[in-house]
């Protein structure tokens, strides 16, 4: 694993309601650093990883009290490590037996574990727009681009997200959250966003295009709250 950008970590007692407390913990932090389109994805991969090690360790009964406990609570571990193109998801868990984990899948998440000197270590990266299946961004210059800020087209069974390399920073990015809006929207545009008050759909797609990357980039809590 390359050094992460940023990172978050959480400490729960092996129950049930860890599945829950892993989830929230997910949505808060990826909320906090701005990666929300694999959100979903992400909240999947973490519960279902802290389903295997609240399993693995032995959880006590459903309705069992605390004060019925006749050992000390087993513990597990949940980090989030922010990567350049994905976030990594590590659960420990004391119980040292391997896990089982998914042969000859498709799927673009990659996952595996390590030992540890008590217990294990389960991990998941998900990766995040350019990592998601059959589609790829791509970097040009202005003059490859015909001075366009960027564009999407579906070709050879997978969509390319073409953004204009001499761009700032910040024009890239929104560039690159308007051009994926035209990808989860496509082939319903004409269905979504009707000729309506004089404006083409195609019209009506670009300007929710832009709606959409200024809410992802930028989300109204966050502004109001800045």
């Amino acid at each position: 694993m390359t050094t992460p950008l940023c990172q978050a970590g959480l400490r729960l007692v092996a129950t049930r309601t860890a599945i829950t407390c892993a989830g929230l913990f997910v949505v808060s932090t990826l909320m906090k650093w701005g990666v929300r389109t694999i959100l979903r994805s992400a909240v999947g991969e973490t519960e279902a990883l802290v389903i295997a090690a609240v399993n693995a360790t032995g959880i006590p009964p459903e309705r069992m009290y605390w004060t019925e406990l006749t050992r000390a609570p087993e513990y597990i571990t949940i980090r989030l490590y922010g990567l350049e193109k994905s976030v990594r998801i590590e659960v420990w868990d004391s119980a040292p037996n391997p896990p089982l984990l998914p042969e000859g899948t498709e799927s673009p998440v990659k996952r595996g574990y390590y030992p540890t000197p008590r217990g294990k270590v389960v991990w998941v990266d998900v990766g995040q727009i350019a990592e998601l299946p059959r589609v790829e961004v791509v970097a040009k210059t202005t003059r490859e681009i015909g001075g366009l800020s960027g564009f999407s087209e579906y070709t050879k069974g997978r969509w390319y997200i073409v953004i204009n390399s001499d761009d700032h920073i910040t024009r890239r990015r929104f560039t690159l959250c308007h051009e994926f809006k035209h990808v989860l929207d496509h082939p319903f545009i004409g269905t979504l966003y009707p000729d309506a008050k004089g404006k083409p759909s195609s019209e009506r797609a670009e300007r929710i295009c832009d709606y959409f990357s200024a809410c992802l980039i930028m989300p109204r809590m966050w502004v109001k709250r800045a």
